[in-house]
């Protein structure tokens, strides 16, 4: 191991790529935990647009502290190499799990974007934009309430499952017990917001700049005309949140795949509709659909905020008391077991 100051160490494990550098495990001498160290590389050093940015994050992240968002604990310079070391999240990215399950029930929905929401108000009541809400930067901290001995045991069962469906294992191939562990582990997870790079002060700049993962960005943010208090306006997280959770539920994104090209994905957002397919899914309810619908609507006036959304029926009630649409009922349903909704109906 490379010691760090005297405070830290790095493990070699690279956890991930974040904005602006490779993230390791690390350990913190001093409490004797684990961390996550982001390696800053020198060209953003030398950028001072890029640095800038880079300041923003370590700004951001120290400036919110709250349970379900990954907190900053220290800063270090070491012979010209920086890194920013964050609390530690074991059980990885939330894009690993879909990749897994392909898609959630309504029950695991519910418990994740209900801690999602609880991060971004934090956040949005200082005034900060996430600008980055995706699969990839929500992080996962595994049995939270358990000694370090039991996590150890627990973490290799669940790396091992994954290792074999890396290896080319389907999630089919896996026996019922191990699915169970992996999404029981979840249900008692805690969710955490992750990644501040992108992040901005609400009113910090009146400097018109794209920002996030197109595939979740606001429409209105391709509208060339469009005013900057529309850009940077915290109404971007709710647009990115609600394409995270059709995602979360159907496996897939409501306007096309990750890798559709730009003006395709703008063709679709000027149409403004998706699809929920009933047949295929099985069910879903009224309540999540409600729910998608105050996140996806083009006017940011009539788009919630995250307090709202947790004060929605999918977030506060039971969901064995969901309502499920009937795949006959007509007023929602076509002949071909679809509903089709649209962005911009109010």
């Amino acid at each position: 191991m490379m010691n760090i100051q005297g405070l830290f160490a790095l493990e070699g494990k690279v956890l991930g790529k974040g904005s602006f550098g490779v993230v390791y495990l690390g350990m913190d001498l001093s409490k004797n935990r684990y961390v996550a160290l982001k390696k800053i590389p020198k060209y953003l050093i030398n950028a001072p647009d890029k640095y800038e940015m880079l300041s923003n994050e370590i700004l951001v992240s120290s400036g919110v502290n709250h349970e379900n968002l990954v907190n900053i604990i220290d800063l270090a310079d070491i012979n010209n190499e920086k890194y920013i070391a964050y609390e530690y999240c074991n059980g990885g990215d939330l894009g690993r799990y879909l990749k897994f399950f392909g898609k959630f029930d309504e029950t695991f929905v519910q418990y994740c974007l209900t801690q999602i929401l609880n991060g971004l108000k934090a956040l949005h009541s200082k005034g900060i934009i996430h600008h980055d809400i995706k699969p990839e930067n929500i992080l996962v901290d595994l049995f939270p309430n358990s000694n370090d001995e039991e996590k150890k045991s627990y973490i290799k069962i669940i790396n091992d499952i994954f290792q074999s469906s890396n290896n080319g294992m389907s999630y089919q191939s896996f026996d019922p017990s191990s699915r169970k562990f992996v999404y029981d582990s979840l249900m008692k997870s805690k969710i955490k917001v992750s990644d501040f790079g992108l992040s901005k002060y609400k009113g910090e700049s009146n400097q018109r700049v794209l920002g996030g993962s197109p595939a979740y960005m606001d429409p209105n943010m391709f509208i060339p005309n469009v005013g900057i208090n529309t850009i940077e306006n915290e109404k971007v997280d709710i647009w990115a949140l609600g394409v995270f959770a059709y995602e979360l539920f159907f496996g897939c994104l409501p306007f096309g795949t990750y890798y559709q090209d730009m003006g395709t994905l703008m063709q679709q957002l000027r149409v403004g509709r998706y699809m929920v397919d009933i047949r295929k899914y099985g069910r879903v309810s009224e309540q999540f659909l409600s729910f998608l619908g105050m996140c996806l609507k083009r006017s940011q006036h009539y788009r919630a905020n995250a307090t709202e959304l947790l004060f929605s029926e999918f977030i506060t009630m039971e969901p064995s008391k969901f309502k499920y649409i009937d795949l006959n009922n007509r007023t929602y349903v076509n002949s071909m077991g679809q509903i089709i909704l649209t962005i911009d109906k109010y």
